[in-house]
């Protein structure tokens, strides 16, 4: 099995801040995640992280009100 299709059952968050960045990561990851979600923001992708299983999150860490840094190893 090749590793990429590892990720098509995993539902992953991207937060970006940066208008055009999210929409060429969204595009480039799109054919990878069974399921992507976006957002703006930290806090929204706090919102997000905490309304459903998310099992990847791909982060900007400098954004201008929040970098957002998840430790799975204490959720």
């Amino acid at each position: 099995m090749k590793p990429l299709v590892l990720l098509r059952h995993l539902t992953a968050l991207c937060v970006e801040d940066d208008r055009g960045q999210r929409k060429v990561a969204s595009q480039l990851l799109l054919s990878f995640f069974n399921e992507l979600l976006m957002a703006e923001s930290g806090e929204e992708g706090l919102r997000l992280f905490g309304q459903r299983p998310i099992q990847l999150v791909i982060t900007d860490l400098k954004m201008p009100r929040m970098a957002l840094i998840i430790n799975p190893a204490k959720t």
